[in-house]
């Protein structure tokens, strides 16, 4: 078994999202059947608490092409001062500043895969705080920096709404690996 956090967005409450925790069974290996195993077992578990949501893995190894579409390795931020798209994957890992380095621009202009696996980010010691133009925050905090990203691209989704219009019916979006993330949508103003 597994547990993993969820956050469900609460626009027109205070605060305007509420945690809630979801144990899982969890699929061990590294095959993507494995791992779209554990995602429907999750996905059960939180329609057991409630059977109204619907929901979407975003995440690479979603059987749904909408949720591989807005993947952190997909989904690209576009950043005005360059006139580039960069994958939010690239963005979280380019910003990380370690006790001996970073942040390592160059990881925005390389394979999301590789900006993931670049040794850098493994010898550099430990991790301090997120750096992306002027806004940082503690290592504690990448949780929060990665949720802030996600809420600028969503809301920058508003100009794709009718490229997205079939995400108007969920409820929930997550991510198995993504800090177990799950947004709860809000009303079409919101978006």
């Amino acid at each position: 078994m597994a547990k993993r956090i969820c956050f469900i967005s609460t626009p027109s409450e205070y605060p305007i999202y509420k945690e809630i925790e979801v144990e899982f069974e969890y699929f061990n290996g590294f095959a993507v059947s494995q791992k779209q195993k554990s995602i429907r077992s999750m996905h059960e578990s939180v329609n057991k608490m409630d059977k109204s949501l619907q929901i979407l893995e975003v995440s690479t190894k979603s059987t749904n092409p909408t949720g591989v579409a807005l993947s952190a390795f997909n989904l690209k931020f576009y950043e005005i001062n360059t006139d580039m798209e960069y994958p939010l994957e690239n963005i979280f890992q380019s910003s990380k500043v370690f006790e001996r380095g970073g942040p390592y621009r160059d990881l925005l202009n390389v394979h999301p895969k590789d900006a993931k696996r670049d040794e850098r980010l493994k010898s550099s010691g430990n991790l301090i705080h997120f750096n992306y133009k002027t806004q940082s925050g503690k290592e504690s905090l990448k949780q929060c920096f990665m949720i802030g990203f996600i809420l600028v691209l969503y809301i920058e989704m508003k100009v794709c709404l009718k490229r997205y219009s079939n995400l108007m019916h969920l409820q929930i979006l997550n991510s198995i690996k993504k800090n177990r993330l799950t947004v709860r949508q809000g009303q079409q103003q919101y978006l």
